[in-house]
């Protein structure tokens, strides 16, 4: 991937609660789909869509570089279940493998509720990847 107009589309987003147990079973802590919108060079701007009428509007940008670094936040809709919702992302596009077979485009990086909502406090992070899928 080396074109900052090869990260629009949708993108499937997985999160998962920090627990370093490897006896533990990993469990997520959000999944979504990610919709990256064509924008101004170095920008992002997206939708992040949770099911169930949640989303979060993306705004961000995109610092070009080996590897790719994005940095972005998403906000709630107002009038919506998640109003009071922010979340910061840092995350990567890891390089393809010049070998690799079956590769798909991925970012990895973690996420950070930045404000509480309901009974879910602020500065709780978790890892996050994102697989291309379109």
């Amino acid at each position: 991937m080396q074109n900052p107009k090869d990260l629009t589309g949708d993108w499937l987003y997985r999160s998962f609660v920090s627990n370093s147990n490897p006896d533990d079973d990993p469990k997520l802590f959000g999944q979504g789909i990610l919709n990256i919108q064509p924008s101004d060079f170095g920008h992002i701007l997206a939708v992040f869509d949770f099911g169930a009428g949640m989303q979060l509007n993306v705004k961000g940008t995109i610092h070009f570089g080996e590897p790719f670094h994005l940095r972005f936040q998403g906000k709630g809709l107002e009038g919506t279940s998640t109003a009071d919702w922010v979340y910061d992302y840092n995350g990567y596009l890891v390089p393809d493998w010049m070998e690799g077979l079956n590769q798909m485009p991925s970012i990895v990086g973690s996420v950070i509720r930045t404000e509480p909502h309901g009974q879910a406090k602020a500065g709780v992070v978790a890892s996050f990847i994102m697989l291309k899928m379109n």
